[in-house]
């Protein structure tokens, strides 16, 4: 079979049917995608540790998580919205690279810089670990609210009312229904049918 003259959809297919050949082509055809973007994400989240053995060790973690439980994260691409193979590859490496520098130790932070701001000395120097959120998972935070709202953009006015006067604002379910002027049983459809969509665009941009 010429593997190269597959598509990417179509070789994504036959690597899940655990074609060993399709596979090779699949790690030849997106290994530079994966290891520009491993080095593209240390860099823009200044990674002390960003030399070329760390891009090299997260370039083999990712693909081995990809193959892993048969398949199990390449299953869940769905291509849709225009979402293309390789733009869902590049928000999944940048994912795994996260969460690799997440599971890091919290910063340290010196009495010297922050202790003179509130007692007006130094402290020799002595570290404590610094209870704030690290700022990746701040960032991841922040990425996801984006992700929300620009997903809730997307609901037709009566499904986002529906959504922001259920979770955002807070009233009950019977309040919700009232106020739209519909049964219970169709809020319940709207939010169950909602739920879906996002759950399976989240697994698409790799936050789940």
């Amino acid at each position: 079979m010429d593997y190269e003259a597959l598509t990417d959809q179509k070789l994504l297919r036959i690597c899940l049917e655990g074609d060993s050949g399709a596979w090779r082509e699949f790690v030849r055809r997106f290994s530079g995608l994966v290891f520009h973007s491993i080095k593209a994400t240390l860099l823009r989240f200044e990674a002390k540790d960003r030399d070329q053995e760390l891009a090299r060790d997260l370039f083999q973690e990712t693909f081995l998580a990809l193959c892993e439980d048969n398949y199990r994260k390449l299953r869940i691409f769905k291509g849709k919205n225009g979402c293309s193979l390789a733009t869902w590859l590049r928000v999944l490496t940048s994912r795994l690279v996260i969460d690799y520098l997440r599971k890091k130790k919290l910063p340290q932070i010196s009495l010297d810089s922050y202790g003179k701001e509130f007692y007006g000395q130094g402290n020799n120097g002595l570290k404590i670990p610094d209870s704030r959120p690290p700022p990746l998972e701040l960032l991841q935070e922040k990425e996801i609210r984006i992700f929300l709202d620009e997903l809730l953009d997307e609901l037709k006015p009566r499904e986002k009312l529906a959504i922001q006067l259920r979770f955002k604002d807070g009233l009950s379910g019977e309040k919700t229904a009232m106020l739209l002027k519909m049964n219970r049983n169709h809020l319940n459809q709207i939010i169950h049918r909602v739920k879906k969509s996002l759950r399976e665009k989240a697994e698409e941009k790799g936050f789940l």
